[in-house]
């Protein structure tokens, strides 16, 4: 403290002597405080002349005055570091920058939790996983960089009685997954184990590393996570993430009163439930009871509290005192639940974490050469073990960034250097690849283009790059200035670059996982991905934006803002991914094909060999009927269908199959409500009023085509079209059965026998007395599955796909009364059928598989119109209804030309119709006067 006596009238040098002089002297200390009342009475003595501050009994000027810090006085001007702020020393006083720093979530020991914004608790956890951080549902952020979680599952803890603790830790940041497992590493579920030891993994933003023989660090944006495969986890995040985040480790909004928030949003009061809402569905959190006034004290914990002077901890407690109090229960706790006397272990966890925050509040306290510690100690401090380095020490401010020889040739730009408990070099020394601690001018380097056998390369050595030659130096390659005169050009506006990792970007692989070797470096043509608007390589070469990357469908790519068409959907490309940006809300199908195989109206498919007539569909008030009349159509048990029978608003129609006529009851051609046309061999029946379309192929294959306003209105083995296909086998009673009894439920008539023959899943095709159609029936409907077909299985599932495959092994092989050939067709035309409602039609006939003659000018197409163009309509805009099916194969005129009668013509060549009546190209009529 300054003082100053004033009894004399002869001052010290350099104070000066006067009458009027204040009772409380100005200091440096008291530079900036306001001069209380009590001061301000003049007394005589001594003073530091006007304008000067007394401190350490000198007189001093304002920009001459100190400030202290743990005790240690700084001149004006000089800086240290708060946190992330540095503080300037401003004349007696610190200004300090202002700015959010990182926090840090902890969890020490036996599960005692430290959260973001410095709340203390400890669980007893179940064997199973928890959620320390997860993004906030609640929060909605863009940024893809805060898609990021970590969870740790908990396990039996060894050497400890009746309590769990952190067997694993598993980071899921974006696409890439990185699990801590003791001493295991997966990055990507492939095992870094062995190769993290010497070699820091890095792509794609994310950094992992074994720092010291105890602890791996891995870092991505914002984010840093240091474990030490045991109990100790240290998970410190960026500002970025602040507000964003929830989960045990708390909510890092800077407010400790709402950390216990759990993700309904409401608040927990006890750390069973909060920890209990953030484990997994098997979670069952034990009530954590310890009551350290009541339970035994172990002395070697004692140093935490011990405040004497000149104790280890007693400055770093006066400062922390909460924290050492905290620490000090933990330390007992855990001591008490070690099932040997000699396990210390976790007193040194606990030791080495309080010692943590010593070092970073600016006290380093070198606990490890405490005669208290190292025996306690002693196999938690030895160095001796594999992955420790010869000739390394303990301590608890290892290097992060800069510990090894590797370091110095494959460093972490971003690395900022911290204090990390562990082994480590002796000052001036780095550990090499032989895990030896050297000077650095001895160090191996490490060459990535050598043979995995060969790459590391003592100092001194000389290996080759293209044009020159580099010598192993300090840790990296010094290489000469290349000799040759080779100019390399790349394609589009890739780059020419050496020594780059082979895991490049790609829009291929933009958003997927990425398993690589980010250890394997490449010289050649690439995208320089430090330029944010060239840094990923299209399918085509080009390098570009994230933004610009174009999107699959199948095997197209298509640039952004291009549009697609699927079914019934619209879909644009932005940002790689496919928007819907329209819904046609098309008619729902229903299938009846082959021997037959039906698929309903929700999609659920099944097969059938009842023979009789039932009802395909209908409506519930009746107002149309589909009824198919299935006939035995092999020497076993199958059936497939023969004539079609439809009723619309009590107009009927017969479809026969053989016959090509269309047998109707009344002029239909002439009614409004129902239109029939024929094109190739498909009939079309459209009911636009009613919003029904049925196709029939003049052989097996019936589909029916239903507007959405039927939805849960119809009936029949086509199911009830309510969009649900749990429920899809109900019979005409109601209830819901097997695929069996439903479709038996629907038969036309009550004289129709009951099927008991099972659905063609339950029955093996080309089996028995069939045996021998076997290897015909298979290479035949190989085709499904073969490349002429392979850009539209791209769009359908596998269980499709599969489907239809059987479906046609089934009808070639069970099928054998004449017809074999037919159903095979059929059974491969019905899949192409399917294509085309896709969107992605194939042309799959051949002169040798299912030809179809075309005649009179037609040509074959796999998709066309069911309404095509004819004289008679030339010009006009298509019916509505024509839009409310998909596109068929068949027998269609090619473009230019239209339909006449039953060939083709010109267009230019197609008479004219007036009334009804045909008029020759050229000819003329007068009407009111005028010519036409």
């Amino acid at each position: 403290m300054d003082i100053i006596s004033y009894t004399a009238r002869e001052c010290p040098t350099p104070l000066e002597y006067s009458e009027c002089t204040s009772s409380c002297p100005r200091t440096c200390k008291t530079l900036y405080l306001v001069e209380p009342d009590e001061c301000k009475m003049c007394i005589s003595g001594c003073q530091c002349p006007v304008g000067t501050f007394l401190q350490n009994s000198q007189c001093v000027k304002p920009d001459e005055c100190m400030c202290e810090f743990n005790k240690k006085q700084y001149k004006h001007g000089d800086t240290i570091k708060q946190r992330c702020n540095l503080c300037t020393c401003d004349r007696g006083r610190w200004t300090c920058e202002e700015d959010r720093c990182s926090s840090s979530c902890e969890i020490v020991g036996l599960n005692h939790v430290a959260t973001f914004d410095g709340n203390r608790y400890s669980f007893a956890p179940d064997s199973c996983s928890y959620t320390l951080v997860e993004p906030d549902s609640n929060i909605v952020d863009d940024n893809e960089r805060a898609n990021m979680t970590i969870k740790i599952k908990m396990d039996k803890c060894t050497d400890f009685q009746d309590v769990n603790c952190i067997g694993s830790v598993t980071l899921t940041y974006q696409s890439a997954i990185i699990k801590l497992e003791g001493e295991k590493l997966f990055i990507n579920h492939v095992d870094y184990s062995e190769t993290i030891r010497k070699t820091p993994y890095s792509f794609n933003g994310l950094y992992v590393k074994e720092v010291t023989n105890k602890f791996r660090v891995v870092k991505a944006f914002g984010l840093k996570i240091l474990y030490d495969k045991k109990r100790t986890l240290y998970i410190d995040l960026k500002p970025f993430y602040a507000n964003k985040v929830r989960g045990m480790c708390g909510q890092f909004n800077y407010d400790i009163t709402d950390d216990f928030k759990v993700p309904n949003g409401g608040e927990q009061a006890t750390v069973q439930n909060f920890a209990t809402a953030y484990g997994d569905s098997t979670c069952q959190t034990g009530v954590y009871s310890y009551n350290m006034e009541m339970e035994e004290k172990h002395e070697a914990c004692y140093p935490l509290m011990n405040t004497t002077r000149g104790a280890l901890f007693a400055d770093c407690i006066q400062k922390h005192e909460e924290l050492s109090k905290f620490y000090y229960a933990q330390c007992n706790y855990d001591m008490k639940k070690r099932t040997t006397q000699v396990n210390m272990e976790a007193l040194c966890d606990i030791v080495s974490a309080f010692s943590r925050h010593c070092t970073f509040s600016g006290l380093f306290v070198p606990w490890y050469n405490d005669s208290a510690y190292i025996n306690r100690c002693e196999s938690y401090l030895s160095c001796t073990q594999e992955g420790s380095g010869a000739g390394s020490v303990y301590t608890d401010c290892a290097k992060i960034c800069h510990g090894t020889c590797r370091d110095q040739q494959l460093a972490d730009a971003n690395c900022e250097e911290e204090c990390v408990p562990g082994c480590m070099c002796p000052t001036g020394q780095v550990q090499d690849d032989y895990g030896t601690c050297v000077n650095i001018e001895r160090c191996t380097c490490y060459d990535q283009y050598s043979p995995k056998e060969n790459r590391i390369k003592k100092a001194g050595d000389v290996v080759s790059r293209r044009c020159t030659d580099c010598t192993c130096s300090n840790g990296t390659f010094a290489c000469g200035k290349e000799s040759c005169e080779e100019q390399i050009v790349c394609p589009k506006n890739q780059v020419y670059r050496k020594g780059v990792t082979a895991c490049r970007k790609t829009c291929e692989l933009y958003g997927r996982e990425m398993i690589c070797d980010s250890d394997v470096l490449m010289d050649g043509c690439v995208c320089d991905e430090s330029n944010n608007q060239t840094a990923y390589m299209a399918p085509d070469g080009t390098c570009v934006s994230s933004e610009q990357c174009p999107c699959l469908f199948g095997t197209m790519w298509y640039k952004p803002g291009e549009t697609v068409t699927y079914g019934c959907k619209v879909f644009r490309c932005e940002n790689q991914n496919w928007i819907k940006i329209e819904d046609k809300h098309c008619p729902a199908v229903c299938r009846a094909s082959g021997d037959p195989h039906y698929t309903t109206f929700d999609g659920v498919s099944f097969s059938f060999q009842g023979v009789c007539s039932y009802i395909l569909t209908r409506a519930k008030d009746k107002s149309f009927q589909v009824i198919t009349e299935n006939v035995k159509c092999g020497s076993t048990d199958v059936s497939c269908t023969k004539s079609i029978q439809i009723t619309i608003k009590g107009q009927e129609i017969n479809l026969v199959r053989g016959k090509d006529d269309v047998n109707t009851t009344g002029d239909i051609y002439q009614l409004s409500n129902i239109v029939i046309t024929k094109q190739s061999f498909w009939t079309s029946i459209h009911a636009p009023s009613e919003n029904i379309t049925i196709l029939w192929d003049g052989g097996t294959r019936v589909y029916v085509f239903l507007k959405p306003i039927w939805q849960g209105r119809v009936e029949g083995l086509c199911g009830n079209y309510d969009g649900d296909s749990v429920n899809e086998y109900k019979k005409v009673d109601g209830s819901e059965g097997t695929a069996m009894d439903f479709a038996n439920s629907w038969a036309a008539s009550t004289s129709c026998p009951v099927a008991s023959v099972g659905t063609s899943s339950e029955i093996v095709p080309c089996s028995g007395e069939l045996s021998h159609r076997k290897q015909w029936a298979e290479e035949s409907c190989g085709i499904i599955n073969s490349d002429i077909f392979k850009s539209c299985r791209e769009f359908l599932t596998d269980t499709v796909v599969n489907r239809y495959h059987a479906n046609c092994l089934f009808d070639a092989c069970r099928c054998d009364s004449g017809g074999d050939c037919e159903c095979f067709c059929t059974a491969v035309a019905d899949f192409a059928e399917r294509c085309n409602q896709a969107g992605y039609p194939v042309k799959w006939r051949s002169q040798k598989v299912c030809p179809i003659m075309c005649e009179n000018g037609f040509r074959y197409t796999p998709c066309a119109s069911p309404c095509p163009q004819t004289c008679r309509n030339i010009g006009d805009e298509p019916e509505p209804y024509c839009n409310d099916t998909q596109c068929v194969e068949g027998c269609f005129c090619p473009e230019g030309y239209v339909q006449r009668d039953e060939r083709c013509v010109l267009a230019e060549d197609c008479p004219c119709y007036y009334n009804g009546q045909e008029w020759p190209k050229g000819a003329s009529i007068i009407k009111d006067c005028l010519n036409w």
